[in-house]
Order: structure tokens, then C-alpha cells, then sequence
């Protein structure tokens, strides 16, 4: 599923036909995985711990994320503003959650839960957008039985204005923790002034509201208490064999 993350600059009337928030908890919840958490309640009670867990794990993802950079078409001046700008969101989850999650580093090439690209030039269609995740939760299962239950993200972030000329660190900061927050499982929101609404790069957003942070943390202590829930009855029921 992809989000297109919108700028507001001289664009302040477009308006993302894909900000619908779910109105899930404190702030609103990407659809699938509040999909995945029903999911995981209605194996839970069938006693189908398998898909129980598997759908619990693709939405707490992992403690440790692994996270591979790479740069297209961005001049080496650039480059150690976006990765500034990356380092610092990274901090800025880890301390908004309480350092209950790590977003760490791999090498380019290696293979990683998330993958970010910067670029000058974002688009959607024809539509300069501040960039936009596509991720996958996926679960498959053969009968009962889990073939895969997997996470990916594949991000891209702006890392010059409409104008032509470079985006500043604080607007490339709330590029990235914007869509890190889609894969920690958040919404969009509508407002202007959200971590997860639109930005605008003269006013951009720090830091997760009290409610953003919140509900990850709502979101994932769920998932945790699923898995967790999962694992202890299956152990359960083959140690009665």
C-alpha cells in the first residue's frame, strides 16, 4: 500500500484523496493494520495460534527495524543533510516511544526491513508530492499453516523544494518521520501542523503529538500481548501431548 505525503508551500490547495483517517484510538490507525489486529483476535479465539501470531507480528514488525539508505540523483552536498535529517528521526521515534523500538543502519546493499531513497524530486503520477511509502504487511498461509508472514517499506524523500533549491533539515526531518510513522502504523491526518499531516517546509512539524505517540504505543503493545498470548497457548496445548 502506498501514502503520498503532500507539500503545502505555493500547493496549499491540493489535498491527498488518500487523507482519510480511520478515527482508530487517539489518532488514526492504517486500515490494514487494524485489519491485522482483527485478524489476530478472531485466530486467537478459534485456537489457530499460527495465524494468531502471524498476524500479530507483521504489525508489531520488530523491536529492532533495520533500515538500508541510498541516494539517487542527489548531489554529495546534500547528502549529509538527509542523512542528518534520517539520524534524527530515528531519535525522534526512539524517544517518543521510549526507546521501546531501534531503527537501525544496514549497508546500502543489504537487505532491510525499510528501505529509503532520496531524491531531488518526488511524484506521484505528475503530482510533486514531499515523498510517500509503500509498504507490505503480508501473511499467506496453505490451509493452517503460515507460509510467510513478512514486513517491507520502500520510502522516498524530497530532498529539494519546488523552487529548485534544497530542503531544509527540519523539513526533511518531518519527511522522515512522517512516513516512519506509516510504518510504525499510523495514518494520515488532515491538518497542517501534525507530525502525519501535510508539510509545510517554512512550519514543519519536531516531534509526534502526545496522541501519535500514544497510539504506536497502544498499536504495538496490542500486537505484543497478541503474540505473546499465541505463543504461551500453543506451548500450552503441546505440552499436554
Amino acid at each position: 500500500m502506498k501514502r503520498p505525503f503532500f507539500l503545502t508551500v505555493a500547493l496549499a490547495a491540493i489535498v491527498s484523496p488518500l487523507l482519510m483517517g480511520t478515527g482508530y484510538r487517539m489518532a488514526p490507525v492504517l486500515p490494514e493494520v487494524r485489519n491485522h489486529l482483527e485478524s489476530a483476535h478472531k485466530f486467537l479465539d478459534e485456537g489457530d495460534h499460527a495465524r494468531a501470531e502471524a498476524h500479530a507480528s507483521v504489525v508489531l514488525v520488530r523491536e529492532e527495524i533495520k533500515v538500508a539508505v541510498q541516494f539517487e540523483g542527489v548531489d554529495d552536498v546534500d547528502k549529509d543533510y538527509c542523512e542528518e535529517a534520517l539520524s534524527k528521526a530515528f531519535e525522534t521515534w526512539q524517544d517518543a516511544l521510549g526507546g521501546r523500538i531501534v531503527f537501525r543502519r544496514v549497508a546500502a546493499d543489504q537487505s532491510g526491513d525499510v528501505l529509503v531513497r532520496f531524491r531531488p524530486d518526488v511524484r506521484m503520477g505528475r503530482e510533486a508530492v514531499a515523498g510517500f511509502v509503500n509498504w507490505k504487511r503480508t501473511v499467506r498461509t496453505k490451509g493452517k499453516e503460515v507460509v510467510e508472514a513478512s514486513y517491507s517499506a520502500n520510502m522516498q524523500l524530497r530532498t529539494r523544494n519546488l523552487n529548485g533549491r534544497p530542503m531544509s533539515i527540519a523539513a526533511m526531518h518531518h519527511e522522515a518521520c512522517h512516513e516512519l510513522g506509516h510504518v510504525l502504523g499510523l495514518d494520515d491526518q488532515e491538518s497542517v501542523g501534525t507530525l502525519m499531516g501535510p508539510l509545510d517546509p517554512e512550519r514543519p512539524v519536531r516531534r509526534p503529538s502526545d496522541a501519535e505517540s500514544q497510539t504506536v504505543e497502544e498499536v504495538r503493545s496490542e500486537a505484543r500481548d497478541l503474540l505473546k498470548q499465541a505463543q504461551e497457548d500453543a506451548r500450552e496445548i503441546a505440552a499436554q501431548k
